[in-house]
């Protein structure tokens, strides 16, 4: 994890600041590569050491040129606690939506039908 994690921070700068793009478009690009590779798992079904850690190193760069983009001075420069705290909340309001059906109460609701 720290081996895709430092490849990651270091692809995510590379992308903004030796290929060209500033840390929007850089967001944007590599945050649609990750679309990408996340889909090709899903459904293609890419599975195996590469696919998944070729994916981690993925969201670490697009992670890290968003984390740019939203704090830095160069893009919407929020600052770090202001970003911080609205990722945050987005994260919690995020997880308590998205969660998996409870299978058992379905199968339980659906017996009872």
């Amino acid at each position: 994890m720290l081996i895709a994690g430092t490849f990651g921070t270091v692809g995510g700068d590379y992308v903004s600041d030796v290929v060209g793009f500033d840390v929007g478009m850089g967001t944007v690009v590599l945050s649609a590569a990750l679309a990408v590779a996340l889909s090709a798992r899903m459904f293609l079904g890419l599975v195996g050491r590469i696919s998944y850690w070729g994916t981690v190193v993925l969201v670490r760069c697009a992670g890290t040129t968003a984390g740019d983009y939203f704090a830095g001075r160069h893009g919407l420069n929020w600052g770090l606690p202001a970003s911080t705290a609205t990722w945050a909340v987005l994260m919690i309001v995020l997880l308590l939506v998205w969660r998996e059906p409870n299978r058992e109460a379905i199968a339980i609701h659906r017996a009872a039908a």
